[in-house]
């Protein structure tokens, strides 16, 4: 009995030997990568600026003295003071810059005019504000006429022509949306004092082109329906 026993007992430690032999001596084959997605942040990026003039609309450099050349003004994102005289031109060019980065998008401006009966009784009716501005080009910014009428209040809305972006490392400068106005040198004392407190105010709007691959009508609708809803 107990040489049965010695025999199991040996056979038990024979089998169990190899099993942890076998246990110690395997090996899976595995291999990791890892896969990381980068995400970048599209974006739209405008400014919109003009010339600094004095009252008479002559461009002023840093220093506040007049120069003959516009190039050479400093530049302001507020609004200039104009004061009105029959026959005078004034500087006044809204310029608008896509910054840097900037994803490709279509461009527009607003011109708003406060004193709207007042110029259709002095430059005609409806008032273009095209017949009142010098130096628009109307092949870089087309304009579609009146968008809004609010009781004396006008705008005009101006689109540029082509798309624009910004994506290398320097801004896109365009071309101003115009350079000057000129009041005529027939209009009266009494005319021009209608015209006391006109405000020409020029906002400047980007629209992404992503989803909206040329059809600019979509994009502006759904900006201005985006426009309204922040701002009901």
């Amino acid at each position: 009995m107990k040489t049965k026993r010695k025999a199991l007992v040996a056979v038990l430690c024979a089998a169990a030997l190899v099993a942890t032999t076998f246990v110690a001596t395997v090996a899976w084959l595995t291999d990791t990568e890892e896969v990381t997605n980068t995400f970048t942040v599209g974006k739209v990026d405008i400014k919109v600026d003009e010339a600094v003039v004095n009252e008479e609309g002559k461009p002023l450099d840093t220093a506040g003295n007049v120069v003959d050349k516009v190039e050479d003004a400093e530049r302001t994102e507020t609004k200039n003071e104009y004061h009105l005289m029959p026959g005078q031109t004034y500087v006044k060019d809204p310029t608008m810059t896509v910054l840097k980065g900037s994803d490709e998008s279509y461009v527009r401006m607003i011109v708003t005019f406060n004193k709207g009966a007042e110029l259709e009784a002095l430059f005609g009716d409806p008032f273009l504000p095209q017949n009142f501005v010098d130096g628009w080009d109307n092949t870089k910014w087309v304009t579609t006429g009146v968008i809004t009428e609010d009781g004396n209040t006008l705008s005009y809305e101006f689109r540029y022509a082509e798309t624009v972006n910004a994506k290398g490392t320097a801004d896109n400068k365009l071309e101003p949306l115009f350079t000057s106005f000129t009041f005529p040198s027939n209009i009266t004392n009494e005319q021009i004092a209608t015209l006391a407190g006109l405000e020409i105010k020029v906002d400047g709007h980007a629209m992404q082109v992503a989803g909206f691959e040329n059809d600019t009508d979509a994009a502006w609708a759904a900006f201005d329906a985006q426009l309204a809803a922040a701002n009901p």
